[in-house]
């Protein structure tokens, strides 16, 4: 705003300037945002609904709403349900955003003609205490063992050779460095866990672990 106002420009000067104003106030919201929400899980006061949540049905409606980016950037976007209805107790919201963000940052590191793939099972494991498990997998340059804790640091950037082949380099925003601290805090106030786990083929595979609920159980009660 300063430089626009350095000298008198014509209309379409203006313009632009404004345009740039917003896009950096958009950003920088977004950023207080995420701090926010952030300052909110490590205080134990993330605000989070308490309700039964079909979880397959969550990853459905991420998947759909992100599919035309995926298609934009020629990357095809699939959803795997290895299990009748998953269910699992929190914030469908919230939940959302984790998928979404990890769906998002899987498309900006998956090459033309590749493909992310989420996959949504219920565990066979124990089932006094079953795990509900999405898996996004991408087919882009994949992320070092020594990074896989790392990324989920605040602000923690990318080894470079990930960072270099973004396919949104360019093309959106930057993101905050955030995101997937997000997810983890997210995650974690859910009672789960999230990390980088070895995947068939080359790519990034992340995987989401939450308590599951029984059905029959939630019918009953």
């Amino acid at each position: 705003a300063e430089v626009a106002l350095l000298r008198r420009r014509e209309e379409p000067g203006y313009q632009e300037a404004l345009q740039h104003v917003v896009d950096e106030s958009s950003h920088l919201e977004q950023i207080v945002d995420d701090l926010l929400l952030l300052a909110s899980a490590d205080s134990g006061h993330l605000a989070m609904k308490n309700e039964v949540v079909e979880l397959d049905e969550v990853c459905r409606q991420v998947v759909r709403a992100m599919t035309p980016l995926a298609s934009t950037l020629d990357v095809s976007l699939n959803l795997e349900i290895h299990s009748a209805t998953v269910l699992v107790r929190g914030d469908d919201t919230r939940l959302g955003q984790v998928f979404r963000n990890l769906i998002h940052n899987a498309l900006r590191y998956t090459p033309a003609s590749g493909s992310v793939s989420v996959s949504v099972e219920r565990s066979r494991g124990d089932e006094r205490a079953p795990r509900a498990v999405v898996l996004v997998r991408d087919t882009g340059p994949g992320i070092p063992a020594e990074e896989r804790d790392l990324v989920f640091d605040r602000f923690h950037r990318v080894v470079r050779k990930r960072a270099l082949s973004s396919r949104l380099a360019g093309r959106t925003r930057d993101g905050t460095g955030l995101g997937l601290a997000i997810c983890k805090a997210i995650v974690e106030a859910h009672g789960g866990q999230i990390k980088v786990v070895d995947g068939i083929g080359p790519g990034a595979t992340v995987a989401v672990e939450l308590p599951a609920l029984v059905a029959e159980a939630v019918l009953r009660s």
